[in-house]
């Protein structure tokens, strides 16, 4: 009878703590990427970006291989330089709608995903062409 107890007891504490965890990570809210792509394959739904990450101080910031999923509700964008945005300044970046196709090897983007598992999902997805107007 103890052992039953001790078993239910050890069942209960691992369905708690995987509910916590998942909690956890839905109230931490969208991740944000942002490099170059090194792959991309859309007909089986990923793409690979090299994370430049935060400056840490260092004179070289560590470059990190990030895989993240995309799904039919990734909304896909392009930033642009327009001589005049929407926001006054001269020269600032405009954003438009795109298609999954823009995305290639070696464009930079910025992805928001959700966190989902041992995956991130792309919620919003942004290639950046740094380019004068």
């Amino acid at each position: 009878m103890r052992l039953v107890r001790n078993m239910s007891w050890t069942a209960f504490v691992v369905v708690v703590m995987t509910g916590l965890l998942a909690a956890a990570q839905a109230a931490a809210g969208p991740i944000k990427y942002a490099g170059a792509v090194r792959t991309v394959d859309t007909m089986r739904g990923f793409l690979v970006v090299e994370d430049v990450g935060p400056w840490v101080g260092k004179t070289e910031t560590p470059i990190t291989p990030r895989t993240i999923a995309l799904s039919p509700s990734t909304e896909y964008f392009v930033a642009e330089r327009a001589a005049q945005g929407d926001t006054g300044y001269r020269n600032d970046y405009v954003k438009a709608r795109a298609n999954p196709s823009e995305i290639k090897v070696g464009a930079f983007v910025s992805v928001e995903c959700q966190p989902d598992g041992d995956q991130c999902t792309a919620s919003k997805l942004v290639v950046v062409r740094p380019s004068e107007p």
